[in-house]
């Protein structure tokens, strides 16, 4: 949820909160919300009524600009249309898990999985109403500055992946490390866990041939899925999730997980979940 104070010189201050019921969309099912008048205002209706969040970050609407602009315009109205019930998701696991540990040990109490740019960025766009802050144009302007990091990051995540890999197969004590036992441990959330064990399936699978999309399918999952209530991802993800359920649950480690949905009719099961929310 985001929130706006206006100072006595007209300067703009922005707050975030995540308030559940959490949702998070991958880039193809936050398309496919919006492209869809009847989806768009059910989806709009239940999480004003349900006065949950959206959760959006850099990696699904980042393909955005690949499109056509009719698409990307209707995504921008889609993510305006649930104004102020919004927050800006830090989807880089390494940061957020640094954070959340400097937590544990007294450190600020900022929320570690806030994307405060992503949020700096859109508090920078000039709406053309009387409403304080807008959506309309973020996506253009997330592609000018951030398609090269990104773009980076998917090559950086594919070759570290194959060195990991090549590592497993050929180191006995590695790949004992990486099938220890999954134990619980503290934190404010399961962030390190979700992590760990879809970093070591990754690992394992060497006949999945390793592609620049799974660079960000690992980033819509890791964050998400710790931090959200409903996520809609690829069906390769939602399986890496249910077997990290399956396994917390034999081991009684308690972490809050989200509901994870994929496949036909995912965006109208994630809605009746939303519309069955009780807290």
């Amino acid at each position: 949820m985001i929130q706006v104070t206006i100072g006595v010189n007209g300067e703009l201050t922005a707050e975030q909160r995540l308030v559940s019921p959490a949702v998070y969309l991958d880039h193809w099912a936050l398309r496919a919300a919006s492209e869809d008048a009847v989806l768009s205002a059910r989806f709009t209706k239940v999480l004003e009524a349900r006065s949950g969040t959206l959760l959006l970050s850099w990696a699904n609407i980042a393909e955005f600009p690949g499109l056509d602009e009719q698409a990307a315009r209707k995504a921008e109205q889609f993510i305006e249309a649930q104004m102020p019930r919004l927050f800006f998701l830090d989807l880089n696991p390494f940061e957020v898990i640094q954070r959340e540990n400097a937590l544990l040990v007294g450190g600020p109490p900022l929320p570690p999985h806030a994307d405060l740019g992503l949020l700096e960025l859109v508090i920078g766009l000039r709406p053309s109403g009387v409403q304080p802050i807008t959506c309309l144009g973020m996506l253009a302007e997330l592609s000018s500055a951030r398609s090269e990091s990104t773009e980076r990051m998917k090559t950086v995540f594919v070759e570290r992946l194959a060195d990991l890999r090549t590592e497993y197969c050929g180191d006995n004590d590695f790949r004992a490390f990486v099938g220890h036992a999954l134990r619980s441990q503290a934190a404010p959330r399961g962030t390190a866990i979700v992590l760990r064990e879809v970093m070591a399936s990754l690992m394992r699978d060497n006949s999945a041939p390793i592609t620049p999309n799974d660079a960000l399918d690992f980033f819509h999952t890791i964050v998400p899925v710790a931090y959200a209530d409903f996520v809609l991802l690829d069906g390769r993800w939602r399986d890496q999730v249910d077997r990290l359920r399956i396994r917390l649950k034999r081991i009684g480690a308690e972490f809050p997980l989200a509901a994870v949905f994929s496949g036909a009719g995912a965006i109208e099961r994630l809605i009746a979940g939303l519309e069955g929310w009780s807290c």
